[in-house]
Parts: structure tokens; sequence; C-alpha cells
């Protein structure tokens, strides 16, 4: 997990800390010792442990946390703030998200349950392990196989976050947050503004199992003023047509978008159709399997940062046949598409 902070001379640095070192060891302590420093082209970093004995002890909130990217609208404000973790609870009704804080001259400092959330959650359901795809007897794995957040990032005061969750009809959906964290004065730490999905019925994405979303926020942002918090959001996910559907396309590449100030008034778009034949995700030479999502991830178009309002999503799709190398034989492995979405 990487973050950016300025350094006592104003100059950008890079905290890296372990993701093990966080889930591990004494992890309710806020103490981060510094394992190692340096310089890099100029640029200086610090990585930082807090692991004080045996990892056999883990902090359940940690495990799986997702380490959120920070935004801000202004390049005085850019990175500024803590770095934050987000994670789901033991139960699925509430969120736990903590914060590292801190600077180059004074060192991290890990911060358990910084947010407290305000408003409750509705509750939601972890994810089927695999679900099923047309002209096929072999099912497609989900990862993670529970429903912890597979992206998040920080912008306008706001912590975005996006999952993978079941829902009532055996689909798999992708719900996604915006939470308050108390940098912005016209927004309430905790309070949560978002809590949505993107559903096997939503507009455009009918009959899809909706799995592995990346979520981004651009820079087209309000204030923030009489409790709106939004920002132009755009949601990438996996788009996998369910066999009950009648679809006879294959695992595909999807997204959401969300204007600002209009929740619901969404673009849902399958951009890349699986059309060659079914992903079945085999292992290579006896190692382990490849489940899908590990390479969707959505971004805004950082080369007109601040003024970054276009998006580009990657995902995987099925979309190459490979004759060799698997232990089940010929199959049709995946690609990856990539979409530029861009701001109206």
């Amino acid at each position: 997990m990487n973050h950016e902070y300025s350094s006592a001379s104003g100059a950008p640095g890079i905290i890296v800390l372990a993701h093990d070192a966080l889930e591990c060891g004494s992890t309710q302590g806020t103490s981060l010792t510094k394992v190692t420093s340096g310089t890099v082209g100029g640029d200086q970093y610090e990585i930082f442990d807090n692991k004080t004995g045996s990892y056999g002890s883990r902090d359940a909130d940690l495990l799986s946390a997702c380490v959120a990217s920070g935004y801000q609208s202004t390049p005085s404000n850019d990175f500024d703030g803590p770095l934050y973790l987000i994670n789901g609870n033991s139960t699925n009704t509430g969120v736990h998200i903590s914060s590292v804080t801190g600077t180059l001259a004074t060192g991290p400092t890990f911060n358990p349950g910084a947010i407290t959330t305000t408003t409750t959650p509705t509750s939601w359901s972890n994810p089927p392990a695999s679900v099923a795809q047309y002209n096929s007897t072999v099912n497609i794995d989900i990862s993670p196989t529970d429903s912890s957040f597979t992206s998040c990032m920080t912008r306008a005061g706001l912590l975005w976050a996006a999952q993978t969750i079941a829902n009532t009809s055996s689909y798999t959906q992708a719900q996604w947050w915006a939470i308050g964290t108390g940098l912005n004065t016209n927004l309430n730490a905790g309070q949560i503004y978002i809590q949505d999905t993107i559903a096997p019925t939503g507009l455009g994405i009918v009959n899809y199992d909706v799995a592995n979303p990346s979520i981004v926020a651009n820079s087209n942002c309000d204030s923030g003023a009489g409790g709106i918090p939004y920002c132009d959001a755009l949601i990438g996910f996996t788009a996998i047509p369910t066999p009950a559907s009648g679809l006879t396309s294959y695992m595909s590449s999807g997204y959401q978008l969300e204007p600002v100030n209009s929740l619901d008034s969404y673009c849902g778009n399958v951009y890349q159709v699986g059309s060659l034949g079914p992903y079945s995700n085999c292992s290579v030479s006896g190692g382990p399997k490849i489940p899908t999502g590990f390479f969707s991830s959505t971004a805004v178009d950082g080369y007109a940062y601040p003024n970054d309002t276009n998006f580009f999503t990657t995902q995987q799709y099925g979309g190459m046949q490979d004759l060799s190398g698997y232990s089940c034989g010929a199959v049709y492995d995946w690609g990856v598409s990539w979409a530029q979405v861009p701001h109206t």
C-alpha cells in the first residue's frame, strides 16, 4: 500500500506499508517502526512495519482491507490528509474505516476505527464462490469469494468504495459507497451518503452477474453544500450473462456512469462482449486457478489533472482461445479490454 506525503521541506515522499504488517501482529496499537529509508531518483521513501512478534495474531477488521488512493481537486491539496483503509465487518452489517496519518518528518501513526459511521447501512450477503456461464458446465470463479472491497479511493471529502455482493435471486451484483471523511467541512464524517448497487436488473445491465467492481470519482464535484456530495463516478466491472437469460454471449466487460448530483440517473453499458467461447479458469502446469477480476481497474485521466474529468476502465472478458498449457486442454481464455468514458 502506497501513499504520498509532503516532507518537512515540502518535497513529495512515499510511505510504503506492508499489508501484512497491518493485518498481523499487534495491530490494535498505533506504533509503526521504521524498517528502512532511502532515496530513488532524488525522491525520499521510508518503509514502516508494526509487527511485534508472531504473525499468528490477526486483526479481523483489517484482513483484506482496501487501501484508498487519494485525489483532491486542486494541486495544492493533492494527496493531503490521511490514508484510509475500509473493510466490511464479519456480519456484513457495517464497515470499519481506519487511517494512517503523519508525515515523513514525524513518521506514520495507525489509527484503528478512525471513522465511525453515523448512519446504519443496509446489510448484504457474500457472493457465491462461482457463477454459471452460457454454453459450459464450468463455473467462473469470483475473486474474492467474500464481499471484501475490491476498489476504493478518496475525493472531495468522500471515501468511495466498491465490492461484489449477492442478491436475493442468486446473482452477483456490485455495491458501491460514498462515505464522508470529515475533510470536507460541508459533509459529515462517517455519514453514508451513497450505498447503491449495480444489479442484474439494472438499466442496461439486465441479466448479467455483475462482479469485480472498481470505482473512481473525477474532478467534476460540487461543494457538498446542503449535504449533496456527489462527483461524477465511474464503476467498471465484469458482466457475466446468466444462462437463464437467453443471452448467447460470454464473460463481458461493462461500466456504469453516475453523473454528479444525479444518483440513479445512470448509464450502464456492456462495452466489450465475450463472443468466442466460455471462459475457463483452469490452472497452469498444476498451479493455482486464476479467478476473474484480477485485472479490473478504473481511473481518471491523470494527464489532465486537476481537471481530470474523463475516465478509463480496464476489465477482463472471455475473448481468446488458448490451445495449450492448461490442465483442462484446449479452452477459451480471457482478454483485457479497456474503454475511455468521456465526461458529459
